[in-house]
């Protein structure tokens, strides 16, 4: 338990700080993972995590339109206000896209994210310090069982 908070601390520390290694790396492997498994029917989990991503964040993939096969971007990068007047736009899916959001997800939420810093640090911090609490009491508990004693 004592190494999952330390990976988590560490992992934590590197997606708050703003140029981090882990930020390239995340985005190129899930990047290569929309190009290869990504289903625009949304039948799969990660399909449909990604067309929600895209929907409520206002975004498109991972890295924007790039991600998917051929550059062709998903209709849920659709832009809301071109859904609601002319769908027939987003289902054509005409150059030069401009109907489609161009940024991509990832640097969206961590844009929310760093944006609220003082709230995700402290947050991950809570969670960290539970996780100490919990450690402390089982180590209490297992050293109370372990004892010998009148019953």
């Amino acid at each position: 338990m004592s190494v999952l908070v330390i990976v988590q601390a560490a992992v934590g520390g590197l997606f708050l700080a703003k140029n981090s290694a882990l930020h390239s790396t995340i985005k190129e492997k899930v990047g290569d993972k929309v190009k290869d498994d990504y289903d625009e029917t949304g039948n799969d989990v990660f399909s449909f995590a990604i067309n929600m991503l895209n929907y409520l964040l206002k975004c498109c993939a991972i890295n924007g339109r790039t991600d998917f096969k051929g550059g062709i971007p998903a209709l849920s990068c659709c832009k809301r206000e071109v859904i609601t007047t002319d769908q027939n736009k987003c289902l054509a899916r005409q150059s030069p896209y401009a109907d489609f959001y161009q940024q991509g997800c990832y640097d969206k939420l961590k844009d929310k994210v760093l944006e609220q810093l003082t709230v995700a640090a402290v947050i991950l911090a809570l969670v960290l310090l539970l996780q100490v609490v919990e450690i402390v009491i089982a180590l209490f508990v297992v050293k109370e069982a372990s004892s010998i004693g009148p019953i």
